[in-house]
């Protein structure tokens, strides 16, 4: 299995087995805690659920006795700082803003995410959890071709730092499948 097929996997794995803790309507967080999934795909789930669900999420696994994460975080809130205030829960952690990676004991985990989730309630805003589609730019649906795609496939893979690129067309429009012959129109 090469490294694109695992992520896969694992991704959808995680996607399955997370859980949500939601007290309010602002603090949807999602963390997963699984026994032996590899320390160095977690940091790329944690980014394929951001993608997904646009919340403030950590992936955790054990290892060696020890849990170890990755963090990964939404435009303008700092997981760090989240983080941070849970310090006494682990062993060591560092990161920025936008990713982080800790360490804790397996005895720690419950407490740990209970006590993100309250930080993460008090620090995040409504608008913080809305997505943004930052457009990169116009262009027309007939430069859109196989040589485009392959082009841009060369491109990845995308994430902190390489963000998926976003385009528009301005004279696109959405039709109702159920008004026209054709029932289904995926752009990928």
């Amino acid at each position: 299995m090469d490294r694109r097929d695992l992520d896969k996997t694992i991704t959808e794995h995680a996607d399955a087995d997370c859980f949500l803790v939601n007290r309010n309507a602002i603090s949807e967080i999602y963390s997963r805690f699984r026994q032996g999934l590899h320390k160095g795909v977690v940091g790329i789930v944690a980014s394929r659920l951001i993608e997904k669900y646009y919340r403030p999420t950590i992936v955790l696994t054990e290892s060696n006795g020890k849990v170890t994460g990755s963090a990964r975080s939404v435009k303008d809130f700092d997981v760090y700082e989240a983080i941070e205030a849970c310090s006494e829960l682990l062993l060591q952690f560092g990161g920025h803003k936008y990713a982080a990676g800790l360490t804790m004991e397996s005895e720690n985990v419950n407490a740990f995410v209970l006590r993100f989730e309250e930080e993460v309630s008090l620090r995040i805003t409504e608008e913080q959890l809305i997505p943004e589609i930052e457009i990169d730019l116009e262009i027309p649906f007939e430069k859109i071709d196989n040589s485009f795609y392959s082009v841009l496939k060369q491109f990845a893979p995308f994430g902190p730092g390489n963000m998926r690129p976003f385009f528009s067309h301005a004279k696109s429009a959405i039709v109702d499948g159920e008004n026209s012959r054709e029932k289904h129109l995926k752009l990928d």
